[in-house]
This record gives structure tokens, C-alpha cells and sequence, in this order.
């Protein structure tokens, strides 16, 4: 198998393996070893050294360029106290509490 397989294998492989990981990561790089793998079949990239430097960069811009997006799209929103609207975690927790806390007393009061 030559060089140019290899990356494209190796992306294909990459990217199948974010089925399991769903952390949103081996997707770019997987991205990445294509491109690579596609730039030596087109003659752009030949030296081992362009294919590591070009598959580096590639992951890195991929990464942080594009993955918020993506892992939005494929894993869903999750709100935390930052991105949440104002006070909306607060209610939910208060609200949380004091529905325990009255439950918790009034099955006090039935017993005692």
C-alpha cells in the first residue's frame, strides 16, 4: 500500500472511531490525514516532512476553527451556568430545593 492509502485509510479509520469516542476530536484529524493523503495523490505535498507539517496544522485549524459547531450539531447544546439564560439555573435549583424540603416537612409532620 502506498503512502497516499495510508493517510486516507488512516482519516477513514479516524473518523469511524469518533462513532465511540463522540468527543468530537478524531474527527478533524481524521479530516486532516485525508487532505494529506489527497494533496500527495495531486503531486502538491511529497516530502515526509510537508505531509507531517500539513497534517499538523491541518488538525490544529480544523480543530479549533470548526468543532464547537460540529459537536453542537452532532452532540447537542449543553447550557451551564454561563450559557444559560440569567437566573435560570438558579430558579431551577431553588425550585429543586425548596419542592424537597416541603415533601421532607410535611412527612416530618405526619410522623411526629
Amino acid at each position: 500500500m502506498n503512502t497516499e492509502m495510508i493517510w486516507i485509510v488512516v482519516g477513514i479509520l479516524l473518523i469511524l472511531a469518533e462513532l465511540v469516542a463522540t468527543q468530537v476530536v478524531a474527527v478533524f484529524i481524521g479530516i486532516a490525514a485525508i487532505e494529506v493523503g489527497l494533496l500527495m495523490l495531486t503531486g502538491v505535498v511529497e516530502a515526509p516532512a510537508a505531509q507531517f507539517a500539513g497534517f499538523a496544522v491541518l488538525s490544529v485549524v480544523l480543530l479549533f476553527a470548526t468543532r464547537r459547531h460540529l459537536k453542537n450539531m452532532l452532540v447537542g447544546a449543553v447550557a451551564d451556568e454561563r450559557d444559560a439564560p440569567f437566573g435560570f439555573t438558579r430558579t431551577l435549583a431553588s425550585t429543586c430545593r425548596s419542592s424537597a424540603t416541603s415533601s421532607t416537612g410535611a412527612a416530618e409532620g405526619v410522623v411526629g
